[in-house]
């Protein structure tokens, strides 16, 4: 698979444009900052169309840009410029009433991979509708960090990705974030009446409760039911 890297624009970096400069293959996340950034939100159109143009003069990469803010992604490409075929655009969608309201006007742009990015997910969603039919490549599913971080289920997680497995759609399980249920965490050795504890559900077998703790992304890791989750569309491979 080509290296994967973040790209954060020369406008706003002041360093040079390093896809011009590099000339293996490699897939760019394009961001406004290290972690994460959403191009338009903290953007113009003017600064945008010049990544755009920088994009469609670097056909050897991949290039993907996701949003919060798809009325403005579909405007753009509507109106402004067009996606070149080594573009990849998605969508953030947490819950239902996102995935409502995102998605068909997501698949409005015509784009050679259209993507999902449910991060933080935050509710159990069903996009089945939309998988089915080819219309959205690609799902990420990722948890929550940060101080009033708020936890992730695995059966949201489950069901997702059974949906992406019925409809040959790739799925990628990013991280469980800060939040973690017990079974499921990478490293639960320092649990104690200290750590932040939710009780999420209870166990229809045990009637046990099903509890979350949070113990930060580093311990809880990026494993679901133990499986390692990294699909990516097939042609980066």
């Amino acid at each position: 698979m080509k290296k994967i890297s973040t790209w954060i624009p020369s406008q706003l970096s002041g360093d040079p444009d390093k896809p011009l400069i590099c000339k293996n293959p490699t897939i760019y996340w394009v961001s406004t900052k290290p972690e994460q950034g959403d191009l338009f939100f903290e953007l113009n159109f003017f600064d945008i169309k010049r990544i755009i143009d920088v994009i469609e003069k670097c056909p050897q990469h991949t290039f993907v840009i996701k949003t919060s803010y798809v009325e403005r992604m579909r405007f753009l490409f509507s109106s402004i410029c067009h996606v070149t075929s080594n573009l990849w655009i998605g969508v953030s969608v947490r819950n239902q009433d996102d995935a409502d309201c995102f998605i068909p006007q997501l698949l409005e742009i015509n784009a050679s991979v259209r993507f999902l990015i449910c991060d933080p997910l935050l509710s159990k969603i069903n996009v089945r509708q939309y998988l089915s039919r080819n219309m959205i490549n690609w799902v990420i599913v990722s948890g929550e960090t940060g101080k009033n971080s708020r936890p992730t289920r695995s059966d949201w997680i489950r069901s997702i990705e059974d949906q992406c497995k019925n409809a040959d759609v790739p799925f990628f399980f990013k991280q469980w974030g800060d939040w973690c249920e017990t079974e499921q965490a990478q490293d639960c050795s320092k649990l104690n009446l200290k750590t932040p504890c939710k009780i999420i559900d209870i166990n229809p077998e045990s009637f046990c409760p099903v509890s979350t703790w949070k113990i930060g992304n580093k311990r809880t890791g990026r494993l679901l039911d133990g499986v390692l989750h990294d699909g990516f569309p097939n042609e980066t491979r």
